[in-house]
């Protein structure tokens, strides 16, 4: 893993910015960072190591830098790529405390909606499933383009996520889209 790190840092040094060179920088010298566990502890003056930073309300860690706070993820894909994630950083897992490297991936906004844990006010359990009480019937429905197509309207419940699975497998989402809205996860 170092060996394709430092690649990688070679490689997107035209692209650094200033802030990057510095935080990097710093990320080499006063902290030890384990892409591998996802991790970053600050390297005490006594030799001793302890974890950085603290978690938000929404479950991501965070810590300080240079006096501004930075989401441990974006962090720890600077540390292994050389520059921060140009979009969006996807935990892949969809739990939010898991920094490995191998579970982040750099992902447009429409690319890290297809990861989407169930939302907390779906009432059927199934993302993109909603009952029509005027028709008696449910519907299903997907984002594409940022637009909500109708896939159709069904007598069952089981019809509609029928529907909505091979339509989530046609699109491109993820397998864990809509399988679970733990927020701490």
């Amino acid at each position: 893993m170092a060996q394709s790190r430092w690649i990688n840092i070679i490689k997107n040094a035209a692209l650094r910015t200033v802030e990057e060179d510095t935080i990097l920088f710093l990320l080499n010298t006063k902290y030890v960072v384990t892409e591998d566990d996802g991790l970053i502890c600050h390297r005490l003056k006594d030799g001793s190591l302890k974890l950085a930073g603290t978690t938000d309300k929404k479950g991501y860690r965070k810590m300080m830098i240079v006096g501004k706070e930075y989401y441990l993820h974006r962090l720890i894909w600077l540390y292994c790529n050389g520059i921060f994630p140009r979009f969006e950083t996807d935990h892949i897992d969809g739990k939010k405390a898991n920094n490995r490297i191998s579970n982040l991936r750099d992902v447009t906004k429409s690319e890290n909606q297809k990861n989407r844990k169930l939302r907390s006010d779906n009432t059927t359990g199934v993302n993109g499933v909603y009952y029509d009480e005027k028709k008696d019937k449910f519907s299903a429905t997907i984002s594409l383009d940022g637009r909500s197509v109708l896939l159709g309207t069904f007598k069952t419940l089981e019809e509609a996520a029928q529907a909505r699975e091979l339509a989530n497998v046609q699109l491109g989402y993820s397998v864990n889209h809509g399988k679970c809205n733990d927020l701490n996860s």
